[in-house]
């Protein structure tokens, strides 16, 4: 492991990620932590030494994968290629207030829906902010590869 203390997450939030062969190793007497480290492998890991890596969960992770198709927001099906292209088209992108709104109607149910079990914005501003910043300086080529600094 890459030695990230993680955050603790919530026993339902492994449950509705994890490939359903794996569920048999949930220890429901352990507490489980999400790491937070971009460059790891390892997604949930627990004070009893269980471990649960990126390919171990049904969907791919935001601060873990960086395709286009990696979703930002789980609730409203938001992907990191629906921000690019907004940020392409218009130069600006408001997918931080669409949540926002539809976090009032029809409410959003993250501890069950994101990998990580907690809301997505703060991971929505910075993907955006880091989008901004790496297409102003004409790297669109590098638009998706996780800054090894960042965690």
């Amino acid at each position: 492991m890459c030695g990230t203390k993680g955050v603790q997450i919530e026993l339902v939030t492994i449950e509705n990620h994890l490939l359903d062969e794996l569920k048999k190793q949930i220890n429901h007497e352990d507490i489980y932590k999400f790491c937070k480290n971009p460059s790891c492998t390892v997604v949930y890991f627990s004070y009893q030494n269980a471990i649960f890596y990126k390919d171990n969960l049904k969907e791919k992770t935001t601060l873990k994968d960086d395709d286009l198709d990696v979703k930002t927001c789980y609730c409203f099906n938001i992907t990191k290629g629906d921000i690019v292209d907004e940020l392409r088209r218009t130069g600006d992108c408001k997918v931080t207030e669409v949540i926002k709104a539809k976090m009032k109607k029809p409410g959003c149910f993250c501890k069950t829906s994101n990998p990580q079990g907690s809301c997505c914005l703060v991971n929505n501003i910075s993907f955006i902010k880091k989008s901004k910043k790496i297409d102003s300086i004409g790297y669109k080529a590098t638009l998706f590869q996780c800054n090894k600094n960042e965690g």
